[in-house]
């Protein structure tokens, strides 16, 4: 019973993801709402016949829509940059600062602190 649901939802999803224009299938903005609700179809069903999530049938059908529509997908398809240069001289800095002051912290309760015997 529950292969002619996903069997559904994967008409439907394929339905959808064929209406959208194929070089936005690898923008997760224009993709989001159409494979969030494929993936809540699969889980509400799963759940209406008492069947865990994922399992193995679920499993297999994203593995199948994955391999069809996004395997020409870069995962990181937008350039990594970095942060303005104050946020990065914060991240560098900080911890520069602090190192001196621990040390000094231990040098100090070293010095004041009695001897165990």
């Amino acid at each position: 019973m529950y292969e002619i649901f996903v069997e559904h939802c994967w008409t439907v999803f394929n339905r959808t993801m064929f209406q959208t224009e194929s070089e936005h299938w690898c923008d997760w903005e224009h993709i989001f709402s159409i494979y969030s609700r494929f993936q809540h179809c699969l889980e509400y069903y799963a759940e209406d016949l008492q069947l865990p999530f994922p399992n193995e049938l679920a499993h297999n059908t994203i593995l199948g829509v994955h391999m069809y529509f996004f395997k020409d997908c870069d995962l990181l398809s937008e350039e990594l940059m970095d942060p303005p240069e104050n946020i990065l001289l914060g991240l560098i800095f900080a911890p520069i600062c602090i190192i001196p002051f621990l040390v000094s912290l231990v040098v100090y309760k070293s010095n004041t602190s009695k001897p165990q015997t």
